[in-house]
């Protein structure tokens, strides 16, 4: 892991080699030297191999000031990640041979007539694998589990019901699908997004991309984000939509070989390993009191709470 720390200089003067202290559960993992004109980002790079909540202290030596020398943080590891396919007859294999493989990820998969909702109530991303009709009461469901922070990742039927595709669109406020186009060539792929993280050494146009045969457009409302990534006509190959505390990827092919070669592809793995990866809900490492509204995620009674460290 990498914590980057951005440092400013109030003073009139350049300070050069100062050092700035990492400790996770009051031991020191890392250490930096620095030189500050003005500001600096100092990465720190780290293991974090405790499950679960991990506090954190960044220190630095500002003599003769000593008291605000310290800043603190606290992050959450998840010892798994959830994960539940919902398919139309047959699984699509690419799937489960990739979550099966990673000890990471715990994997269900279940067929659209035989949904065991309570099962889905822990699971931090719902994958829907070309269901052709969407039941209002899997609507309701899929919203409500976007809603309270999980997330969800469409692949379309060719025999998908628009209408029904329409009212989940509907409900979670994105676009929603349109018509079913010849294939076009993928010719941009979003680097700075977030899915993309690490993949690629550097950027580049000449890339080894999938090839689509045929795709559903993808609606450009008000409601649109940044594509992950775009075909030769600008349309979006896939494109990430948030709604309260969850996100929505909706991919513009299925997984079938009627759509292309994308279950079989290199660029395949990366892709839904890290929008697997990126369910967690987005946590703040701090917050400033009487400036942010802590939310009690722990669900710890409020009742005699006792804030330390303030010094």
């Amino acid at each position: 892991m990498t914590l980057n720390v951005r440092i400013k200089n109030d003073g009139s003067e350049s300070l050069k080699n100062q050092n700035l202290k990492l400790f996770i559960d009051n031991q020191q993992i890392a250490i930096s030297n620095f030189d500050i004109d003005k500001e600096a980002t100092i990465p720190l790079s780290f293991i974090a191999n405790k499950i679960g909540w991990n506090t954190g202290e960044i220190k630095i030596d500002d003599s003769p000031i000593t008291f605000d020398n310290t800043f603190y943080l606290s992050f959450q590891i998840k010892q798994k990640i959830n994960v539940a396919t919902i398919f139309e007859s047959t699984e699509h294999n690419s799937l489960r041979n990739l979550f099966e493989g990673d000890s990471f990820f715990k994997y269900n998969s279940y067929n659209k007539n035989q949904i065991k909702f309570n099962e889905l109530i822990n699971q931090d991303l719902i994958i829907l694998d070309e269901l052709e009709v969407l039941s209002t009461g899997l609507i309701q469901y899929l919203k409500s589990h976007v809603k309270n922070g999980g997330s969800l990742l469409v692949f379309p039927s060719k025999n998908l019901s628009l209408n029904s595709y329409k009212q989940l669109s509907k409900s979670l406020k994105i676009d929603s699908y349109g018509k079913l186009n010849n294939g076009q060539k993928i010719t941009k792929v979003n680097f700075k997004h977030p899915v993309f993280s690490g993949v690629f050494e550097k950027t580049t146009d000449k890339l080894n991309l999938p090839i689509i045969k045929s795709f559903f457009e993808i609606g450009n409302s008000k409601f649109s984000v940044d594509a992950i990534m775009n075909y030769a006509d600008k349309k979006a190959v896939i494109k990430q939509f948030s709604y309260e505390k969850g996100k929505i990827y909706l991919s513009s092919i299925g997984l079938d070989k009627t759509f292309g070669n994308l279950s079989k592809h290199a660029l395949f793995v990366p892709l839904i390993y890290n929008i697997s990866a990126l369910t967690s809900e987005h946590q703040s490492l701090n917050y400033n009191i009487g400036q942010s509204k802590i939310e009690n995620i722990a669900k710890i009674s409020s009742k005699n709470t006792v804030i330390s460290n303030l010094n």
